[in-house]
């Protein structure tokens, strides 16, 4: 499943956000997307979509990572329960509930360049 622009909705908090981020992906550069991204976030916001086990791992001089017995220790994601997430997603971005705020940093940013009005730079 990818979402698309007519799957998202307007939405508070960072679900807003998302949705605004999306409508500018959508409407920039392509008119899907297969959400690797946001699965990553789900492991951020501990959601259970995303499996991690523990690796030791090296990156090496061009930033390649690999596995390695005497390598760094870190969380690494396994495998993704795809269909949950996006059911998940799908249900974030179409559940209604209307903001504005959302809208108006996105044009602030767009206006500013990510810049505070009256500020420096």
């Amino acid at each position: 499943m990818a979402v698309t622009a007519a799957s998202s909705s307007e939405r508070r908090g960072w679900q807003g956000l998302l949705r605004a981020h999306l409508d500018l992906w959508f409407s920039s550069f392509h008119p899907g997307s297969m959400q690797h991204d946001a699965l990553a976030l789900t492991a951020a916001l501990r959601k259970t979509f995303v499996n991690m086990n523990l690796a030791r791992v090296r990156l090496d001089e061009l930033g390649r990572m690999s596995l390695s017995d005497s390598g760094t220790e870190v969380w690494m994601s396994t495998s993704a329960k795809y269909e949950p997430f996006y059911r998940w997603l799908e249900k974030i971005l179409t559940t209604v509930e209307t903001y504005t705020d959302t809208d108006r940093l996105v044009r602030r940013a767009d206006t500013n360049h990510g810049r505070e009005s009256g500020g420096v730079g």
